[in-house]
């Protein structure tokens, strides 16, 4: 990190004294930033994330100035950062980003994540021809695979507008709005993504898939992202229970490779919940390792894939290696 005095820096100089009340001087030094797609496959919208230091807090909850319709917009508050990462857990977060840069913090800091509180993984080990991949082949490839069409059919998604009515405690509406959002047309709001692993005597290797979106396209020059396979689930599936019997359906067809065993991990997040209602519920899944001869996927070993996790910029793949890393005990230690 250094002392903050670019002017590209003054936006995040401004929002902080804007929402947070922070003196310039109690500022004391931005990192360098973070870039990630929320939900690339359906929404064009790229985060960059900073982390910045600032004097110890010692300040009563901030009121934020009110930008909404609805009677305030919330606080600024001192958390325990542990604790955060234990509600992204169980599903008590909004959304997943405050959770990708707490993972990040910490190992910026080389600090413990805590214990897990989610399912116990327990893989078992299996043996294996398979090389480990470089983590240099996590740089994009400069490929363009998508051009600009005009077009006024959207098959995709749709346009919903709905009224959100706010209530205190005793239901007495206090105010009301409409807002408009994007879903799917014959898709259900829910996602699942699925990060495959194995164990081998000489550690743990994660699968990624090397994908051609338009969004990573429009923003960087370049439609190559390296993300973790995910799908839009279909009506049909209406609870997370279903989740196992798709994923070992759709493991095999779209990747060539047989799944052994499935955990939840940890709970489910909103990837924009500004933009979209999209819900993904999170799923480590164990490969056989014997099945993979024909696999698309790559392999990288997890413990240099977490250690690589700022050349992620896939949100989806951040939150779950995290997850994972976190379970099978790969989180920093002071």
């Amino acid at each position: 990190m250094q002392r903050p005095k670019t002017e590209k820096q003054k936006p995040i100089f401004d929002i902080l004294e804007k929402r947070a009340g922070l003196k310039t001087d109690e500022i004391l030094q931005i990192g360098a930033p973070q870039f990630y797609y929320t939900s690339p496959g359906g929404i064009d919208e790229r985060v960059e994330s900073f982390l910045v230091k600032i004097a110890g807090w010692n300040k009563p909850p901030q009121a934020v100035e009110n930008y909404t319709p609805f009677a305030g917009a919330g606080f600024v508050r001192e958390l325990d950062a542990l604790q955060v990462l234990r509600a992204s857990h169980v599903g008590g977060m909004f959304d997943a980003r405050l959770e990708i840069n707490i993972y990040r913090l910490l190992r910026r800091l080389n600090l413990s994540a805590g214990a897990w509180i989610g399912a116990s993984l327990n893989p078992k080990t299996q043996e294996t021809n398979i090389k480990a991949a470089e983590i240099l082949e996590l740089s994009s490839a400069e490929i363009e695979a998508f051009e600009p069409v005009e077009s006024n059919e959207n098959n995709f998604l749709r346009l919903e507008k709905s009224e959100f009515v706010e209530t205190d405690s005793t239901g007495r509406e206090i105010a009301r709005a409409e807002f408009e959002y994007v879903a799917p047309k014959n898709f259900s709001k829910n996602t699942v993504a699925a990060i495959p692993f194995f164990q081998t005597e000489s550690g743990i290797f994660i699968g990624i898939e090397f994908r051609d979106l338009p969004a990573p396209q429009r923003f960087s020059g370049t439609s190559r992202l390296v993300c973790v396979p995910a799908w839009r689930l279909p009506l049909a599936v209406e609870h997370k229970f279903d989740l196992e019997a798709f994923l070992r359906e759709k493991f095999p067809k779209d990747f060539r490779a047989l799944v052994n065993k499935t955990w939840e991990l940890g709970g489910s997040y909103f990837t924009s919940a500004g933009v979209t209602p999209e819900v993904v519920y999170p799923v480590a899944v164990e490969l056989k390792a014997e099945s993979l001869s024909a696999t698309d996927l790559r392999f990288f070993h997890l413990k240099n894939l977490h250690e690589s996790a700022d050349k992620i910029q896939d949100a989806h793949l951040l939150i779950l290696l995290n997850r994972l890393a976190h379970g099978l005990g790969f989180a920093a230690v002071n």
